[in-house]
């Protein structure tokens, strides 16, 4: 590993982490899903780039951050994103905010809590490339994709 990727690797803030571990034992209340579409392009792009999670003790943002290979904690601003592409590409680029509790993904989990919030520890620090959102029996791996922006999935840990 050369030192130039060495500085671009991206860690959880103190921050972040805080935010991450209030969400133990927390109830999933609710799940959005905003996507980024892109009409402009060819052939047309949808990406999910934020995640909002809704438990009894809050709102948590788990969103793509500006490189597109790390996560960010609550840094997410739906209005001011919006506005921002409404300027800048009319009606060609927007976000929108879609509920996804009742998916596939997602409605086993909701109304169960939140045992654990996992992440990958590397050197002392933990990495923001993905994190599991365990709720015991479902397990949920969300990550960064610098080509398809958030990416949710089922996960199932080996035994």
């Amino acid at each position: 590993m050369n030192e130039d990727s060495t500085l671009q690797k991206k860690y959880f803030t103190e921050e972040e982490l805080l935010e991450l571990h209030s969400m133990h034992d927390s109830v999933l209340e609710e799940v959005y899903c905003y996507l980024w579409v892109n009409r402009q392009s060819n052939p047309a792009m949808d990406l999910i780039v934020a995640l909002e999670i809704q438990t009894d003790r809050g709102n948590t943002f788990i969103s793509i951050h500006d490189t597109d290979e790390a996560l960010e904690i609550n840094r997410f601003d739906f209005n001011v994103i919006k506005e921002q592409l409404q300027q800048e590409f009319g009606e060609k680029i927007k976000v929108f905010r879609v509920p996804a509790s009742d998916t596939g993904m997602w409605k086993d989990c909701k109304g169960k809590k939140i045992q654990a919030v996992e992440l990958t520890k590397e050197e002392g620090q933990y990495l923001s490339d993905s994190l599991l959102l365990n709720f015991g029996s479902e397990i949920r791996l969300v990550q960064a994709s610098p080509i398809d922006g958030l990416v949710i999935d089922y996960y199932e840990k080996d035994i």
